[in-house]
């Protein structure tokens, strides 16, 4: 049996029988489900911080790969969802939409634009120019400014506190809105964009091994993600638009976010968002 890179750095074991359950792979698997039920060298080093030893994780690794309950993606091994629950990923940033710089940026607006015949109006609290004022929080550093940009995405979709929302996908939001505060709290579409927030919730994991099964590493993710996303929120193809319930149509993009928070992107730098790494994808065979 090959074995995948992530295994063959830990301490070489004889594999486990897959029969006998491990004392501890109900607490690795739980741990586990927050990384995308992904082994990977940063999840290794977790896993050994949340007091699973290294022994234990190969054994457990080593028989899950023999029942045929994980499968080896290049240097990573990614468990089924037959033994393990991806869950969202514990994301914290050292900004919030508290902080008054943060509030200073995305000051509540009510306007109205005109796209050749089309006319939209936007009013709430629009994140304005985002990358450049997280580099200024980060000394001027863009590197610094887009990781803290990152997580502070990541961390505030999952809250509820910040959205990208519209219920076209023909229709480009007009950026990232705050919802919450006195103020921001107060837009027209806050309440239509609060009840759509169990979805980023609940089907981030059915999202995961969504994507995980139709993109191939090395590529980006597709456009099949978007209707499934928005299939997932109750959109039916074969209806009429005007019959279908209010979804966010870019729901799959807020789900893009918070996959680059949690680090499951290779390559990504303040100037190229990289490429999805598994669970987001799969090896060919």
């Amino acid at each position: 049996m090959r074995i995948a890179l992530v295994l063959a750095a830990l301490p070489s074991l004889a594999f486990a029988d897959d029969t006998v359950d491990h004392p501890q792979r109900a607490e690795f698997l739980d741990y586990l489900g927050g990384q995308g039920c992904t082994l990977s060298f940063d999840s290794v080093e977790g896993a050994e911080t949340a007091g699973i030893a290294r022994e234990d994780i190969q054994e457990i690794a080593a028989a899950a790969l023999e029942s045929g309950d994980a499968t080896e993606q290049g240097a990573y091994i990614v468990f089924s969802q037959d033994v393990c629950s991806i869950r969202m990923p514990e994301i914290t940033s050292k900004y919030s939409v508290d902080d008054p710089v943060i509030r200073a940026g995305a000051p509540y607006i009510n306007e109205t634009r005109e796209f050749g015949d089309v006319i939209e109006t936007f009013e709430g609290c629009f994140i304005e120019d985002a990358t450049t004022m997280f580099a200024e929080l980060e000394d001027y550093d863009p590197r610094a400014g887009f990781g803290a940009f990152i997580d502070f995405m990541g961390a505030s979709l999952i809250s509820g506190d910040v959205r990208f929302y519209t219920t076209s996908p023909l229709k480009s939001p007009r950026g990232f809105q705050i919802v919450s505060g006195e103020q921001c709290s107060k837009a027209p579409n806050v309440q239509m964009i609060n009840e759509s927030h169990p979805y980023l919730l609940d089907g981030f994991a059915e999202y995961v091994r969504f994507v995980g099964k139709v993109t191939q590493c090395g590529d980006p993710i597709g456009f099949e993600a978007g209707p499934f996303t928005a299939e997932m929120q109750g959109y039916d193809h074969s209806l009429d638009v005007t019959e279908q319930p209010p979804i966010n149509a870019w729901l799959d993009f807020e789900f893009l976010f918070i996959t680059m928070a949690a680090g499951w992107h290779e390559g990504m730098t303040d100037v190229d968002r990289g490429t999805p790494r598994p669970p987001l994808c799969h090896y060919p065979n």
